[in-house]
């Protein structure tokens, strides 16, 4: 299992808490999406959690809320250039 995929459910669990147990759990919610967004993905089901992070308002807010959501869409782009690049050279061989 990725490790951002544990970081996502815990971040998804302690969003739910947050939601029914308030702002005493605010700063774990904050902690945890830092997290996901500064981890570099490591699979395309990694990107997909980011992105899905970063458009989902219900736990993820919206994009550009936070200042580290540029750097965690940053990694998205790159993994896919480089997934992109290395789909060219197994084609090329």
């Amino acid at each position: 299992m990725s490790s951002l995929r544990v970081i996502e459910q815990e971040f998804r669990q302690a969003c739910e808490a947050f939601l029914k147990e308030g702002r005493e759990l605010y700063s774990r919610v904050d902690e945890l999406l830092a997290t996901i967004n500064n981890t570099p993905p490591g699979s395309l089901a990694d990107c997909v959690r980011k992105l899905h992070l970063l458009a989902n308002r219900e736990f993820g807010g919206a994009a550009g809320d936070r200042d580290d959501d540029i750097t965690s869409l940053r990694q998205v782009i790159t993994f896919l250039e480089d997934f992109r690049q290395s789909l060219r050279d197994l084609a090329a061989d």
